[in-house]
């Protein structure tokens, strides 16, 4: 018997993979059964992190910023993203996160079942929100915070390399798993923001910032620069991340500033942070 192999040694590729697989299930259905306990979201601080819902009330808001999450954390642990930039920000901040990690395809765990019941739910959630509601997002989050934004009405919409076409390379280049693999639905018409935007104007305004010289992220501007209210930001970057170069540089709490008329951290505290 060899005592130094491991059940899941590397050799044993498949055999790691459903452990795997089965370790995420567990985890998801666990997750959906406190999600559903709570409603989707609690005050309390200590169940509030792992809520697919979160949000922070301040008072005499000037609006609401809808922060939708991306894929960075993965499953286990996803964060509130943008949380550091806007903690300053004299507005309610509401953050949504994508346990099942579909590009929200599959709703908010425990909560909603599809990115329309979404829409339904969280137009609920907002109703006594104060407006201006501005939505944000990067990558997988920019994505949901383009269609979310649209189908609520957003007053604005701020997003970094957001996908504007959900397909196949997209989930194998993001997801880093194929499809099947992740139960995504490649024939779901939501995939593709272009129909969307296109033939239905969006009545804010979208500001896209992505990395001018990342082949795939400019690809996905392209199909909808023509869109009404939609402005294409390009960045001298190379890498899909933009938001994070942004506030390596100091220039991302500029960015929000400029697009939500709010007052975020300095660049020098955004940095630091």
């Amino acid at each position: 018997m060899d005592v130094f192999r491991q059940p899941h040694a590397p050799q044993d590729f498949e055999g790691a993979f459903k452990s795997f697989e089965k370790e995420r299930a567990m985890r998801l259905t666990t997750q959906a059964l406190l999600s559903n306990a709570y409603g989707g979201f609690s005050e309390d601080p200590a169940i509030a992190p792992f809520m697919p819902v979160e949000r922070k009330i301040v008072e005499a808001p000037q609006g609401t910023i809808i922060s939708l999450g991306s894929l960075l954390n993965g499953p286990a642990a996803p964060k509130r993203e943008f949380s550091r930039v806007l903690e300053s920000a004299q507005m309610n901040q509401v953050f949504l996160k994508d346990y099942e990690q579909v590009w929200y395809q599959r709703g908010l765990l425990g909560i909603t079942e599809n990115r329309a019941e979404t829409v339904t739910w969280m137009g609920d959630f907002l109703k006594d929100m104060p407006r201006p509601w501005h939505f944000i997002g990067a990558s997988a989050g920019g994505y949901m915070a383009l269609y979310l934004g649209h189908q609520l009405k957003a007053d604005g919409i701020v997003t970094f390399g957001a996908q504007t076409l959900v397909n196949r390379r997209s989930v194998v280049k993001f997801a880093g798993q194929k499809p099947w693999e992740i139960g995504f639905d490649l024939n779901d018409p939501s995939n593709d923001l272009l129909p969307l935007l296109r033939d239905e104007p969006f009545a804010g305004k979208a500001e896209l910032h992505y990395a001018e010289h990342n082949p795939f992220d400019t690809q996905q501007m392209q199909r909808v620069e023509d869109c009404s209210n939609v402005m294409l930001v390009p960045h001298d970057y190379k890498r899909h991340p933009v938001a994070f170069h942004l506030r390596e540089i100091g220039e991302l709490s500029n960015v929000l500033n400029r697009a939500f008329g709010v007052d975020t951290p300095t660049s020098t505290q955004a940095n630091a942070q």
